[in-house]
């Protein structure tokens, strides 16, 4: 019965690869997952879990880095044009665009967890005859906008495991209940504190997420640590307008703040504690070669290995704006958009993922820990709850042979490697279940098709 439930996600590896082409056909970025957030709930739905969205699984004050009211009723009406479901998107307005879908499996026993981002992001998908999703004819539908960080494929690796879960769930003893968590805008690292703050984690024993890509096919990293703690910061510079001939005294140039401020802000010092990173991602300013700039808009982000190292440069930043503000007499607006902290996978876990990554075979390289990430991820928001409460989540990383870089316009998965994160998963609740490990089945040989 056992080798017939992970032959099942064999089966359903067209199914899989179906959904995941379909969210990327219709890619939407951060707060505005209408069509993607209703389609999960609905899918979910339909397999009988109880499914929580909107702002059920939102706390409103905690979401940082909304799109403008007018984006997201655009954003909205697109998804209702592009094949949303109706009966959940209305849950969903207004950019509370998570979903959480759970089921009850024994009156006693653990609650696991699963998290999948769901967001893309903004940038424009390659129309080369080379990249595969266009030439496959499922290339991105909004302009704009794409799925080039594999958020696609998460979402339906969730959807795959909620499937196959449904194959096994009478035979699981000692699993209370497991929960699915599909979060809105990770990147920008804006959405997973609201899901926190919401409390939708507060019930679990265990945690679990993962990234596809970053390594090579075939690789898994069972816990990852050394997230950089990191700061995203919107900065308005508003000023007066006038005519850079006539009369260029009566002006106040704001785009001359927005270029000293870039300059001193890429001149402070590194941390001795720490590795840091701060970036000027974008400045936007004027509008003609004879008129003195009144506005300018900057998007910044700090990085650090810590969270004390990420707050000394944050707040460096924070002190060169507005000294630039004083000394070119403008007004001042500062918006935090986005926030993720330092945070690592629990020990525990990564040990046992990797004792059973090894005993299973559907990995040829299997590392245990990489203690050494470069990037962010707003799971650690989820991370630092679940160790506060001294329970146990983990991050781990699914290698994929990807095409083009992450955030690359011809990013691109070996889609493949979304079934075997699926029996991966499914081997972890299996092995987190005590009656199904106390009978010794060989992993191996139940994942071999």
């Amino acid at each position: 019965m056992y080798t017939n439930i992970f032959n099942y996600i064999d089966e359903i590896e067209d199914e899989i690869i179906n959904i995941r082409r379909d969210f990327h056909k219709y890619p939407e970025t951060a707060w505005n997952e209408y069509r993607t957030a209703s389609l999960i709930a609905r899918t979910l739905d339909d397999l009988g879990f109880e499914i929580y969205l909107g702002k059920d699984v939102i706390d409103e004050g905690s979401r940082m880095g909304l799109p403008t009211k007018q984006v997201m009723k655009a954003e909205y009406n697109r998804a209702l044009n592009q094949g949303a479901d109706r009966r959940f998107i209305e849950s969903l307005e207004g950019g509370f665009t998570g979903v959480v879908a759970e089921l009850e499996l024994n009156k006693e026993g653990i609650n696991l967890g699963f998290r999948f981002d769901i967001d893309a992001i903004p940038i424009d998908e390659s129309k080369s005859d080379e990249h595969f999703p266009y030439k496959e004819e499922f290339c991105s539908f909004n302009e704009g906008i794409m799925h080039s960080c594999g958020h696609d494929a998460h979402a339906s690796i969730g959807i795959g495991i909620a499937k196959a879960l449904l194959n096994i769930k009478d035979e699981l003893k000692n699993i209370k209940k497991i929960k699915f968590i599909f979060q809105p805008a990770e990147e920008g690292v804006r959405g997973a504190k609201s899901m926190v703050e919401k409390g939708i984690i507060d019930d679990l024993d265990y945690l679990f997420a993962s990234h596809i890509g970053m390594i090579d096919s075939g690789s898994l990293v069972c816990g990852c640590n050394g997230f950089l703690s990191s700061t995203k910061i919107d900065a308005r510079f508003k000023g007066e307008s006038a005519h850079a001939g006539g009369n260029p005294n009566e002006g106040k140039n704001a785009l001359m703040g927005a270029c000293n401020a870039s300059l001193n802000i890429m001149s402070i010092p590194r941390h001795k504690d720490g590795v840091t990173r701060i970036n000027v991602g974008k400045i936007e300013s004027g509008s003609t070669r004879n008129a003195i700039p009144k506005d300018a808009f900057m998007m910044i982000e700090t990085r650090g290995q810590t969270n004390k190292v990420n707050n000394y440069v944050k707040d460096k930043v924070i002190n060169i704006l507005r000294s630039t503000a004083l000394m070119y007499d403008l007004d001042l607006d500062i918006d935090i958009v986005g926030e993720a902290i330092n945070c690592n996978s629990n020990s525990d876990l990564s040990q046992i993922i990797y004792d059973l990554a090894n005993e299973i075979g559907l990995f040829e390289n299997v590392i245990k820990e990489d203690n050494k990430v470069k990037g962010s991820e707003d799971f650690t928001y989820m991370l630092n709850r679940m160790e506060e409460r001294n329970k146990k989540s983990i991050y781990m990383i699914i290698g994929s042979n990807i095409k083009g870089g992450h955030h690359n316009s011809k990013f691109d998965i070996y889609e493949e490697d979304m079934i075997k994160a699926i029996k991966l998963y499914l081997a972890i609740i299996y092995k987190m279940d005590e009656n199904i490990m106390s009978k010794n089945f060989d992993m191996k040989e139940i994942l071999q098709k």
